[in-house]
C-alpha cells in the first residue's frame, strides 16, 4: 500500500486511552496534535488507522526493556495560570510527548515509558509567534505517586514556566538520573 499507514490502537479502559500506537509505534502522551491531509478509518474492533503519506515516525529505544522504569512513578504535570497564547513542546530523550497550550486541561501523564535507567532528558520548548498575551504556563516533571488522579510529586526535575514577555522559541533542555 502506498503511503504511510498510521495505526493508532486504542485499548478503552474506564473511557480513556491506555496506549495510543501510531505506524506501530507507542506515542502515548502525544496529544492536541492536529494532522491535516490524511484519511482516517475506524475498524470494528475500534482501531483507528490514520493514511498519511506525508508524516514520517521514527521509533527510537527509550526503554531499559530488561530492567524498566515502574510504572507510576515519575509525572509529567502542567499549570496553567490565567496563560492565554502560550504554546509549549515537551519531548524526553528525543520523542515528542506533549503540546501544551493555553486553555487546554492540565496534563498528568505517566512518563514511565519514554524513561530509561541513566541520564534522561527533557527538552521543553515555547512554540508561538509572539501572541502570549498573559499569565503563565508551566510544565514539571519529576518522581511522584498518584492517588485518586492527584499527583503529590517529591521531586521536581524539570520545572520550566512560560510567561509574557518570554522570547517564543526559547527552549530549555534538563538531565536527571533515573536508577
Amino acid at each position: 500500500m502506498t503511503g504511510l499507514l498510521a495505526v493508532m490502537a486504542l485499548a478503552v479502559s474506564s473511557a480513556r486511552a491506555e496506549n495510543i500506537y501510531l505506524n506501530g509505534t507507542r506515542v502515548d502522551g502525544v496529544g492536541a496534535y492536529e494532522f491535516k491531509d490524511v484519511d482516517v478509518k475506524i475498524d470494528s474492533e475500534g482501531n483507528v488507522w490514520i493514511d498519511a503519506p506525508q508524516y514520517r515516525v521514527e521509533a527510537r529505544q527509550t526503554a531499559d526493556t530488561e530492567n524498566p522504569i515502574p510504572q507510576h512513578t515519575y509525572w509529567l504535570v502542567t499549570e496553567d495560570a490565567a496563560s492565554t497564547g502560550h504554546e509549549l513542546n515537551v519531548t524526553i530523550n528525543g520523542m515528542p510527548v506533549q503540546v501544551v497550550r493555553s486553555g487546554d486541561q492540565s496534563v498528568t501523564l505517566d512518563i514511565a515509558g519514554y524513561l530509561r535507567k541513566g541520564v534522561n532528558t527533557v527538552v521543553v520548548q515555547s512554540v508561538g509567534h509572539g501572541d502570549a498575551q498573559s499569565g503563565t504556563l508551566s510544565v514539571y516533571v519529576g518522581r511522584g505517586t498518584n492517588t485518586d488522579g492527584t499527583v503529590s510529586m517529591r521531586s521536581r526535575d524539570v520545572v520550566f514556566s512560560r510567561k509574557v514577555g518570554d522570547p517564543s522559541g526559547h527552549s530549555e533542555s534538563f538531565s536527571f538520573s533515573v536508577q
